[in-house]
């Protein structure tokens, strides 16, 4: 099996986190939609080669009827899972995934039962993913089956949801795995509080389990056993790849990805490639601040990046974009406040607000400990208070807030008990004008030269 050593590039950092391992999370069988059995299933990704680790995830709803034997299918997919794992060699996982499209899909892994989606919507899913303390991932998210009500975020369930497809598919012509919309639903996920890590997987319905492409999870564990694998998905130490075998490392001190980090103000990253005869495009840093560059180049380099953590939740991932259109995603590595509690996703309700008017601010506060909190919000512009208020937030609670400001201040910060947690800037325009161009108005020609003066005279 393939496996590459991250104490080889010593480059920059000395610092070693084990090895790195490829493995496939999510896939089908003839159980629900897919083709052939568990088994054969099994059997086809320990003897390909090109995989560490192989998870069968059937559909929910199909494991409700029973195999002509009598026996229940999440049963048997547990026995191949254990018959095919051989620890040190290849890992076999046993799951199932929740579908409802709209709300979306979420694979859970290493239950012994299941629960059916006609039974179930996306809250009562979460409560019994929690219930069970199970390690769960969402699946390809975005407007074909659902991105979770915007990531709606619930501190509890952020415990067990630990892993999200930014990359899925089983073309057999193409690695382009690693979407637009799964990789800015990413970012959504991690902007409204979610911990989640990077992963990549074929979701198989046909005999070519791991083999239909070269888009792999790869795990970052010092060792190929059923435990690490486990710990790896919980943890986040992992990521999403649509070349087979290249290697990156993203860590700072004491830390790599998938880990959060705690009242530390300022750190170092350090990033690591390798991929003989793969060389890189571009590669970037991707932060809750912004997108950064990386000056970098070939197919094996490190570099280190001196970073700030102003607000009391941070987090930055790698992107790298080889050289033949292959693209990597890392987990990412946060830096939070101790405090566990947090304002995120602050924003104006209407994107324009008009200057001198009263205008609607919505922001989501968090409170990640086990107690009642009461939570006091500043919201400063320089020197000057805009807003004050104390919230009773319960326990393990996300509270989506709005509040009315009234300010012509545009450059706002919000504190949280004094400190800072977001920063807001405000696109203010003059004043909002509604032309009515539908057919019933015959003047829409006529209108167009005010249209086009309005916007330009808004700064547009």
């Amino acid at each position: 099996m393939k496996k590459i050593l991250i104490a080889v590039l010593v480059i920059v950092s000395s610092l070693s986190f084990g090895q790195v391992f490829f493995g496939n999370i999510h896939a089908h069988t003839s159980y629900s939609d897919g083709q052939g059995t568990p088994e054969e299933a099994f059997e086809h990704a320990r003897n390909s080669g090109v995989v560490d680790i192989q998870a069968i995830t059937d559909h929910d709803h199909d494991l409700n009827y029973p195999l002509p034997d009598g026996s229940w299918k999440l049963d048997r997919i547990i026995e191949m899972a254990e018959k095919y794992t051989v620890e040190g060699e290849f890992i076999a996982i046993s799951g199932f995934e929740w579908t409802l499209t709209s709300r979306g899909h979420i694979t859970i892994y290493n239950t012994s039962e299941w629960i059916d989606r006609s039974t179930t919507d996306l809250y009562d899913i979460y409560q019994w993913i929690v219930d069970r303390k199970a390690t769960a991932q969402f699946c390809h998210p975005g407007k074909k089956y659902g991105d979770f009500f915007d990531f709606e975020y619930f501190p509890e369930v952020d415990l067990y949801i630990n892993t999200i497809e930014v990359g899925n598919g089983a073309g057999a012509n193409s690695n382009n795995v690693i979407k637009d919309e799964y990789f800015e639903r990413y970012q959504r996920a991690l902007n409204r509080g979610w911990h989640v890590g990077a992963s990549a997987n074929q979701d198989n319905h046909h005999k070519e389990w791991a083999t239909a492409n070269d888009a792999r999870t790869a795990f970052v564990i010092d060792e190929l056993t059923t435990e690490k694998v486990s710990e790896a998905l919980k943890t986040r130490n992992i990521y999403a790849t649509e070349d087979r075998d290249a290697f990156i490392s993203f860590s700072t001190e004491g830390a790599k990805m998938g880990d959060v980090l705690y009242d530390i103000p300022e750190a170092t990253l350090k990033v690591e490639y390798s991929d003989p005869g793969e060389r890189t495009q571009r590669a970037y840093i991707y932060s809750n601040n912004g997108v950064m560059e990386l000056n970098v180049s070939g197919d094996e380099w490190a570099i280190e990046i001196d970073v700030k953590n102003p607000l009391s939740y941070n987090w930055y991932f790698v992107k790298i974009d080889q050289i033949d259109g292959n693209e990597i995603v890392s987990s990412p590595i946060w830096f939070q406040s101790s405090t566990n509690k947090y304002l995120l996703n602050a924003r104006t309700i209407d994107p324009r607000p008009v200057k001198g008017l009263p205008f609607d601010v919505g922001f989501d506060l968090i409170n990640s400990l086990r107690e009642d909190q009461v939570i006091s919000v500043e919201v400063r512009s320089g020197e000057s208070v805009v807003f004050t208020k104390k919230y009773d937030i319960s326990a393990m609670t996300c509270l989506e807030i709005t509040e009315t400001f009234d300010t012509v201040d545009k450059d706002l910060d919000f504190y949280v008990d004094d400190e800072l947690a977001f920063r807001v800037n405000v696109d203010f325009v003059s004043f909002t004008a509604h032309l009515d161009t539908s057919h019933e108005n015959y003047f829409v020609s006529e209108l167009k030269p005010l249209r086009t003066s309005l916007w330009v005279s808004a700064g547009k």
